[in-house]
């Protein structure tokens, strides 16, 4: 126990803070239309005599793209969540995210056999508010985040099993969950064959090596595609056709709407490939952003240090997918989610390898720097909270400098605060209401009560409740009566609906 007693104390921290928080979260664009899909999911594998639902089958259109999501997380939340309450559901997420962090603890740990160098991976992560104010009502990004990171980690981890069906029986359980849940995860595959290649014994052959990896990969491959045919209907369905469709809608997302960045409105098709590069110099803490490129300067010393060659592989090969194929991407770092824990990563390595001699000279300036930037992160959270995701750093001046260049709640998450707000100061118990939302996400109806009916034009409406994106608020007729707000800026509008005008 006392041998990891640094991740111990982390884990007891991080679980205090789930059961003080997980009733604190809204719920965000996608969570019902993500956990009705669960349940379907559940229903068709669980029981045979009932008739397959169509929708996870058949693609009624080209923006029908929900058959080609696989749903077993979601499904696996909901076989403990009959009741489908989301308080439970934003509890099953964040329980379910701790695995990112014991991963990341063993990554290091594995290499530098120190508890306390090897919490910093953990720590590090909870200190990336993008990724850790996601956990609890992301079912979409979080869990492929989880899953590919550490399918990265088990690359080195299986590296020294003996057995090699272990190491397949493993990589291909988890390949499969990643890829399983965006096809990214197909990336994994290359990981680990270069990892390999670079971990190879000298004394091997370039052809024995490559006809042996080439089984191994055949062998996680198969295995990971059991898990695909098992819980993925609409692949199972018809393998070769669906699984080309799958590939086809991730690279061109059918999402063709207009996008705020930059401080002007660009159409979803016409963003600049450095759409994401830009995001994450804006979205992700000072430190690590700086630790990130100091390490990678480093590159000679780390070189052969095999958690920086896999960090790097990851973050490398997954933007030049994004340069080369040029996805439709939205909602900041939303697609790219998964790649912030390596930069976290990268920065734990930097801060571990300059605490050995050498460095005298600077060490003591990058521990002060570390500290101050991680004191100011965990103030930006407290004050941001529940709505953590919408970090911006210093360099754009936080959430209320970003807010004049780039969209801050996509998620919806905020409109739970003033729908309750509400129904506490405006409804009277009894009475019925019509509500206008701003918003096409089903997720939100689960605040209103039985006297409140939601309609679809604001005209017909007695409040409107409505998010900054699109600006839609401004040309509602009547009078703002609150508005959410997190460091001086708004998230979302209360409206008193004129019906005279």
């Amino acid at each position: 126990m006392k041998k990891h007693l640094g991740l111990i104390i982390f884990l007891f921290a991080y679980f205090a803070y789930v059961l003080f928080s997980y009733r604190s979260f809204g719920i965000t664009w996608d969570e019902q239309a993500v956990y009705e899909r669960g349940k379907m999911l559940y229903q068709h594998l669980v029981d045979p005599n009932r008739p397959t639902d169509p929708n996870l089958l058949i693609r009624k259109s080209d923006n029908d793209v929900w058959p080609t999501y696989n749903n077993t997380y979601a499904m696996t939340l909901y076989a403990f969540n009959k009741d489908k309450s989301y308080d439970i559901y934003h509890l099953e997420n964040l329980i379910f995210a701790s695995s990112i962090f014991v991963f990341a603890y063993m990554f290091l740990y594995k290499k530098y056999r120190n508890t306390w160098v090897a919490v910093l991976g953990p720590l590090f992560i909870v200190m990336s508010p993008r990724f850790f104010g996601d956990l609890p009502a992301n079912p979409k990004d979080m869990p492929f985040t989880v899953f590919y990171f550490i399918s990265t980690a088990l690359i080195y981890l299986t590296h020294s099993f003996k057995n090699v069906l272990w190491r397949v029986l493993t990589l291909g359980i988890l390949f499969g969950l990643a890829q399983t849940t965006r096809s990214l995860g197909f990336t994994l595959y290359i990981l680990l064959f270069v990892y390999d290649f670079l971990k190879k014994d000298k004394k091997t052959g370039l052809l024995k090596f490559i006809a042996s990896e080439s089984l191994l990969i055949f062998m996680v491959f198969v295995t990971s595609n059991m898990v695909v045919l098992l819980t993925w209907p609409y692949i199972a369905s018809n393998y070769f056709k669906n699984f080309i469709d799958v590939l086809n809608v991730s690279k061109q997302f059918p999402w063709m709407r207009t996008i705020f960045f930059l401080g002007r409105n660009y159409h979803s098709t016409e963003l600049t490939p450095f759409y994401i590069p830009i995001w994450f110099l804006v979205s992700i803490p000072v430190f690590i952003i700086a630790g990130t490129i100091a390490s990678l300067l480093m590159v000679k010393r780390f070189i052969k240090n095999e958690i920086f060659l896999l960090s790097v592989g990851a973050l490398v090969l997954n933007m030049a997918m994004y340069f080369v194929m040029k996805p439709i991407v939205y909602d900041g770092v939303r697609h790219f989610l998964f790649l912030i824990p390596f930069f976290s990563i990268l920065t734990a390595i930097f801060v571990i390898e300059i605490s050995k001699p050498g460095f005298e000279r600077i060490k003591k300036a990058v521990y002060v720097f570390v500290i101050l930037n991680c004191f100011l992160v965990v103030v930006a959270q407290v004050k941001l909270f529940p709505y953590t995701y919408i970090y911006f750093n210093e360099f754009v001046g936080g959430v209320k400098g970003a807010s004049k260049y780039f969209e801050i709640d996509y998620w919806n998450a905020s409109f739970k605060e003033n729908i309750e707000w509400l129904k506490e100061n405006e409804l009277i118990e009894g009475k019925e209401y019509s509500i206008y939302t701003c918003s096409t996400s089903l997720s939100i109806l689960n605040y209103f009560t039985n006297e409140m009916t939601v309609v679809h034009k604001a005209s017909e409406a007695d409040y409107a409740v409505c998010l900054t994106r699109g600006n839609e608020y401004k040309k509602i007729p009547g009078k703002i009566i609150n508005v959410v707000t997190r460091d001086s800026v708004p998230l979302n509008y209360a409206i008193k609906v004129d019906k005279s005008q």
